[in-house]
């Protein structure tokens, strides 16, 4: 079994609450930006409810650009499902997110800052179940990160979780379209770094990442990559020769046989059009078959903790990501 994975979800789901739309902090309704499903939800709510041998608490950790209210709703409100299920107390909810400050109470509405999407926890917040650390528009990675440390850890610490679920948001990268926050891609191997240690410290390591916002495609893939390759790599030691591998390569006599020539032979001037097993096999595909139609070449695929996943040429990551599955994750 694997001790953290990373699921490339599409569309996010931080947004959505019990009932789809959440209320923001007057009370009106907003939309679910993009969102159907609160994958990280489900995730705690099956763990508590599945692994209750194992998992007796889970904490959300959430840095995407956005905050993730429909996550809060659901984990945390007084009527929210995980409430009436007893298991509030079972779960923590850490986001440091981008906000728009609070006018000031003599400011007319007309001329108040518009709220960054969804306009709720614009003023930092602290109870047993929920901590929210908004920032202001050009923070960036240090101003980030040391939130991160002196809210965020303490708070994981003492809640001491059997598992951590992170909604990993990369649209607060500095060239995301939102350009709210100027995180870098060293932002988000610093923050997986962090909570990978307070996974081995408290949970033996027990991590599942899930992607959420990103809306510019190459920053997405960087930073997206930068967190896996963390995820997969961090602390794990090298590959290297055993004593007694050193010791016999180094002491191996040199061969000294040599090869009769062989006779030249000549080039064979027939070709043989690849069977159907052939061309999907190893992905050659006539251009003839293409062009009358009767084929197409197989559709690329990403490879996951989880499984193998379609890819398509609209699909919102590129086709670049493949290279996901082959990753190391840790055992």
């Amino acid at each position: 079994t694997h001790r953290n994975a990373f699921c490339c979800v599409r569309p996010p789901g931080h947004h959505a609450g019990a009932k789809g739309s959440t209320a923001d902090d007057d009370g009106n309704l907003v939309g679910q930006g993009f969102c159907l499903i609160n994958h990280v939800a489900v995730g705690a709510r099956y763990a508590l409810k599945n692994h209750d041998g194992a998992v007796r608490k889970v904490a959300v950790v959430d840095w995407d650009l956005h905050h993730g209210n429909g996550t809060e709703q659901i984990l945390c409100a007084d009527d929210g499902p995980v409430a009436r299920e007893r298991l509030r107390d079972s779960v923590l909810f850490c986001s440091v997110h981008g906000a728009t400050p609070l006018p000031p109470s003599s400011e007319q509405d007309g001329d108040a800052t518009p709220a960054l999407f969804p306009g709720t926890a614009r003023t930092p917040e602290s109870d047993p179940n929920a901590v929210n650390v908004p920032l202001p528009a050009g923070a960036g990675h240090a101003e980030f990160v040391d939130k991160f440390q002196r809210l965020v850890v303490p708070a994981v610490r003492d809640f001491n979780p059997d598992l951590i679920l992170i909604s990993a948001g990369f649209d607060g990268h500095k060239d995301d379209l939102f350009k709210f926050l100027k995180l870098t891609d060293k932002t988000f191997k610093v923050l997986t770094e962090i909570v990978m240690d307070l996974a081995d410290d408290l949970c033996d390591g027990r991590v599942v990442s899930v992607l959420e916002g990103g809306y510019t495609i190459p920053t997405l893939v960087r930073a997206c990559t930068q967190h896996v390759h963390t995820l997969a790599t961090y602390k794990q030691p090298l590959p290297t020769l055993n004593a007694k591998s050193r010791g016999a390569a180094t002491t191996r006599e040199p061969q000294t046989t040599t090869r009769e020539p062989q006779p030249t032979r000549e080039p064979r001037t027939t070709t043989r059009e690849p069977s159907r097993s052939q061309i999907f096999s190893k992905g050659a595909v006539p251009t003839r078959l293409l062009d009358a139609g009767k084929t197409r070449p197989p559709s690329p695929t990403l490879l996951s903790a989880g499984g193998c996943l379609p890819l398509s040429p609209t699909s919102l990551l590129p086709t670049a990501l493949p290279s996901f599955g082959q990753l190391p994750f840790r055992q």
